[in-house]
């Protein structure tokens, strides 16, 4: 399956320390907007 949504309002999420990595929280509202779950995978495509 693949989804390919984009959210339409900036938001500025920050990056944590997790243990020996670094994670992003995403809030329950961005979530349900993008229709992922826990252990979804994936993409994060940087743009310039």
């Amino acid at each position: 399956m693949y989804i390919q949504k984009e959210v339409s309002t900036m938001e500025m999420l920050p990056i944590k320390k997790w243990g020996n990595s670094n994670g992003l929280r995403l809030p329950k509202y961005i979530m349900e907007y993008l229709g992922i779950h826990t252990e979804d995978k994936v993409k994060i495509i940087q743009e310039e």
